[in-house]
């Protein structure tokens, strides 16, 4: 997230990605803190498995020793770069050393990326059913003729992906969904400031009533003194 967003949007925001990894994604554990769960690495490439964009897990390994870890960034980079995804060394120091910042930056650029992709998919697969219904093919032969006359399935995935993430369509909505983390975390920081004055006016009547009610109370002594003493003559 940009460095602008406070600390308390990025609880708001870490809760919201725990969320999706949790009941969405369900990986093989469930994730608290998001900084520590992903710092070596292995909770992205299951991610990645889980949301179709890897064949299989095999070469990663979830382990903390640093040759582990180093191997599982590497075998990272290539992927997240076909996604259109920044995953530079700069960002991958900052999630081992466990910098929130980076960490929920990368996560939720990766769930924008895979949600935009799924909706990509299932207007392809809504097609292809039309297509084949159209054609009055069974699903074998429909399938058959797909493999016939088009690229090897995992081919066409990876172009569809170069040509969809790749444009400036993506940096686009990502500077939106920053806008709208910078417009609200403004707003909630008005209030809070909003909040503190109101306090300290109320904090303020408090004493200044407390003060009256004792000068009276003197006042009151004095008088009733004064009193005292005229009887007394």
């Amino acid at each position: 997230p940009p460095s602008f967003v406070s600390p308390l949007f990025q609880r708001k925001m870490s809760d919201g990605l725990c969320n999706w990894i949790n009941y969405d994604i369900k990986l093989s554990k469930n994730v608290s803190i998001l900084e520590y769960d992903f710092c070596n690495g292995y909770l992205f490439a299951e991610l990645l498995y889980k949301t179709k964009q890897l064949d299989s897990i095999s070469g990663f390994r979830d382990a903390y020793d640093p040759m582990t870890i180093s191997s599982n960034f590497t075998a990272l980079i290539e992927i997240f770069r076909d996604l259109g995804l920044k995953f530079d060394d700069h960002l991958i120091t900052g999630i081992k050393e466990k910098d929130r910042g980076c960490t929920l930056k990368i996560l939720y650029q990766l769930k924008i990326t895979l949600e935009k992709y799924d909706k990509t998919l299932r207007g392809v697969t809504m097609r292809a059913t039309i297509n084949q219904q159209a054609l009055g093919l069974t699903v074998t032969d429909y399938k058959k003729t797909l493999q016939a006359t088009n690229m090897p399935q995992k081919m066409v995935n990876q172009e569809a992906r170069l040509k969809k993430f790749r444009d400036t369509r993506l940096q686009m909505e990502q500077t939106a969904y920053q806008e709208e983390f910078y417009q609200t975390d403004k707003l909630m920081q008005r209030k809070l400031i909003d909040r503190e004055i109101a306090l300290e006016k109320m904090r303020k009547n408090r004493e200044f009533m407390a003060d009256w009610h004792q000068t009276r109370e003197v006042e009151w002594k004095k008088s009733q003194k004064v009193k005292a003493d005229r009887l007394k003559r």
